[in-house]
C-alpha cells in the first residue's frame, strides 16, 4: 500500500538532498563555532546562555515541527526553514557585539533545525524508495558527518581571518544555497491527512478541531513510540545511553588539554577521529535489512559508544593520548550506527503520514538527553575527575545497552510490521 503523491525521482534527488544536508550541518556548525568564539570573552554564563538557547529552541519547537511535516509538503517546509535561518544569521552578522541578538539568532537556527531534521528523515523514502531507505539514511548521515568535519574548522578559520560578522554572512549564504538545492528536488512528500488515533476520522487542516484535538495530534508521535515495543525499547535504551555518553562534551577537553597537555590543534584532530569513524560506520549501517537486525544494531551501538569512552578514559589515567584516539574511533563508530539505525527503524515501523511527528518525538527525547548529559558531565567532572567521568559514563552505557539488548531478545523474534503505509516504491 502506498501513499498518494509523485513517484520518487530515479536519480539525482539523493545527491541534492545529501548536498543540502552537508550544507545545513556545515552552516549550523560554523555558526555555533562563531558564537562560541564571540561569547567566550563575555564569560561562561554568557556562553551557556547562547548555546542553551539554540538547544532549548529545538526541543520546544520539535513537537509542532513534526506535526507540520505530517501536514505540509516537506520540500516547501525545508525551503522556508532554510530561508528563515539565513535571514536570522544574516541579521545576527550585523550585531556580533550584542549577546541578545546572538541568542535570538540561535533561537531561530535551533527552531529551524527542529523542522529540518524530521522533514529530511521523512522525505528520504520518497527520494530513494522504501526498499532503499536504509542506504538513503546512510548517505544523509555521511553528509552530516562531512558537514560537521568541514563546518567546525572553517567556522573558526573564518572568524580568525575575516571576522565574526563576515563569518556569519558566509554561514547565511550557505543556508540560502541549501534552500536552492532543496527547491530543485523533484520528489515531493505530500502527506495524506493523518487519521486520528484509535480509528477516528481523518483530520482537516492543522488549525481545525478543538484545542485538545490539536494537542492530541502533536503528541501522536510519542504515542506511536510508546505503542510499539521494539521502538520503545530501542529509543529509550539509546536515550538513556546518550545521557551518559554525551557527558563527553564536558569531560573531553579536560582530558586532552588539561591532563595530557595537548594543543588546540591536537584537540581538534582528536575530535575529528570520532567524526571520521562515525562517517564510515554510517555508510556501513545503511546495509541493514530487517527490523530485527536494525534494532539489535541500534542497541549494540550503545555498547560500542560506552566501550569507546572506557577505552578513552585509559588515556587520562595512563596519560597516553593514543588511548583517547582509539576510544574515539570506537565510540564514533557506535555513533554512526546509532544515527542511521534509529532513522531506519522508525521508517520501517511507522506509517508515512505519522513519520514527521515520530521523528520529532525522537528529537525531543535525544535533545533532552543532551541537556541532561551536560549537567551530569559537569557534576561528574567535579566529583571524579575527567578520566573518571569517561570511565563511569562509559561503563553505565555498556550496561544499559546490554540490558536493553537482553530485554529485546526476551520478547522473542522482532516482527516485521505489516500494513505500514509507505512512500511510493521507486520505479
Amino acid at each position: 500500500m502506498t501513499s498518494a503523491g509523485m513517484a520518487p525521482r530515479p536519480r539525482g534527488d539523493l545527491a541534492l538532498l545529501t548536498a543540502a544536508r552537508l550544507l545545513t550541518v556545515a552552516g549550523s556548525s560554523a555558526t555555533t563555532v562563531t558564537v562560541v568564539l564571540v561569547a567566550e570573552p563575555l564569560g561562561p554564563w554568557s556562553l551557556a546562555l547562547a548555546l542553551g538557547a539554540e538547544l532549548l529552541a529545538a526541543v520546544v519547537a520539535a513537537p509542532v515541527a513534526g506535526l507540520l511535516v505530517d501536514r505540509y509538503p516537506a520540500r516547501r517546509l525545508l525551503v522556508l526553514a532554510c530561508l528563515a535561518q539565513a535571514v536570522a544569521v544574516g541579521l545576527g552578522s550585523t550585531a556580533t557585539g550584542s549577546l541578545p541578538a546572538l541568542v535570538g539568532m540561535l533561537v531561530v537556527v535551533g527552531a529551524g533545525q527542529a523542522l529540518v531534521a524530521p522533514a529530511v528523515q521523512a522525505l528520504v523514502p520518497w527520494v530513494v524508495g522504501e526498499e532503499r531507505a536504509g542506504r538513503g539514511y546512510s548517505a544523509v548521515a555521511v553528509a552530516g558527518n562531512v558537514g560537521f568535519l568541514v563546518g567546525l574548522p572553517l567556522g573558526g578559520l573564518a572568524v580568525g581571518v575575516l571576522g565574526a560578522g563576515t563569518a556569519l554572512r558566509l554561514d547565511a549564504a550557505s543556508f540560502v544555497l541549501e534552500a536552492g538545492l532543496v527547491a530543485l528536488l523533484r520528489a515531493r512528500r505530500v502527506p495524506v491527512r493523518a487519521a486520528q488515533e484509535d480509528g477516528g476520522p481523518r483530520s482537516g487542516a492543522v488549525g481545525s478541531g478543538d484545542r485538545a484535538g490539536r494537542a492530541d495530534e502533536v503528541l501522536a508521535g510519542v504515542r506511536w513510540l510508546r505503542g510499539d515495543r521494539v521502538l520503545l525499547l530501542c529509543t529509550v535504551g539509546l536515550a538513556v545511553s546518550l545521557v551518559c555518553v554525551t557527558s563527553v562534551n564536558v569531560a573531553e577537553v579536560f582530558v586532552v588539554v588539561d591532563l595530557l597537555g595537548a594543543s588546540e590543534t591536537v584537540y581538534g584532530a582528536v575530535a575529528a577521529a570520532w567524526a571520521a569513524s562515525s562517517l564510515v560506520a554510517s555508510w556501513a549501517a545503511g546495509r541493514l535489512r530487517t527490523s530485527g537486525a536494525t534494532a539489535r544494531a541500534l542497541l549494540g551501538s550503545c555498547v560500542l559508544l560506552g566501550a569507546g569512552l572506557v577505552v578513552a578514559s585509559l588515556g587520562g589515567f595512563r596519560l597516553e593520548l593514543a588511548w583517547v584516539v582509539v576510544g574515539w574511533v570506537v565510540a564514533g563508530a557506535g555513533n554512526g550506527v546509532a544515527v542511521v539505525a534509529s532513522s531506519s527503524l522508525v521508517r520501517a515501523r511507522t506509517p508515512d503520514d505519522r513519520r514527521g511527528r515520530v521523528f520529532a518525538a525522537l528529537g525531543v527525547l535525544y535533545q533532552g538527553a543532551n541537556v541532561s548529559s551536560l549537567l551530569l558531565g559537569a557534576a561528574l567532572v567535579g566529583l571524579v575527575g575527567a578520566a573518571g567521568t569517561l570511565a563511569l559514563a562509559g561503563a553505565v552505557a555498556v550496561l544499559v545497552g546490554t540490558g536493553f539488548l537482553l530485554l529485546l531478545a526476551g520478547g522473542g523474534p522482532v516482527d516485521e510490521p505489516e500494513g505500514v503505509t509507505a512512500a511510493p516504491a521507486r520505479p
